[in-house]
């Protein structure tokens, strides 16, 4: 029996690297990011024109899940006169297939910048099965920080 647990561990292990190594492939993800503090709040923050509130909090949902999952913190928003008011340090803003960082304590200047392509479009926002690419997505936005 023990040789068999010893032999699904490297298996376990290769075939993550290997899931990884597709994503990487498929979604041809391009990071710039100027630094980030990764102990500070991540404000999830999804407007799309095309569609409707609903798909906008479902897709902020699982956004925000993903980075908590990811062991980074994440605040709220709310309108208030026309004006977003956000309960965080970073604004995350994200579209169809880009994701932008902006620092909310120095002029919402954009201090990360992520592009990704492929077969995702918008379907990667908000569809509950796009959880290994969203994971995938801010691992890679982590690592770019180090």
């Amino acid at each position: 029996m023990k040789n068999i647990i010893i032999l699904l561990i490297p298996f376990l292990m290769f075939s993550q690297s290997k899931e990884e190594k597709k994503l990487q492939k498929k979604l041809e993800l391009e990071i710039v990011n100027k630094g980030l503090n990764l102990q500070d709040k991540f404000v999830i923050i999804a407007d799309f024109s095309c569609c409707g509130s609903e798909y906008r909090d479902l897709a902020e949902k699982n956004w925000s899940t993903s980075f908590f999952k990811s062991n980074l913190h994440t605040g709220s928003w709310s309108k208030d006169d026309g004006y977003t008011i956000i309960k965080g340090r970073y604004e995350v803003n994200i579209d169809k297939n880009s994701m932008t960082i902006k620092d909310a304590s120095d002029k919402f200047k954009t201090v990360a910048f992520l592009e990704w392509k492929g077969p995702t479009g918008i379907g990667i926002l908000a569809n509950e099965i796009n959880k290994a690419k969203r994971r995938y997505i801010i691992k890679s936005l982590v690592e770019s920080n180090q």
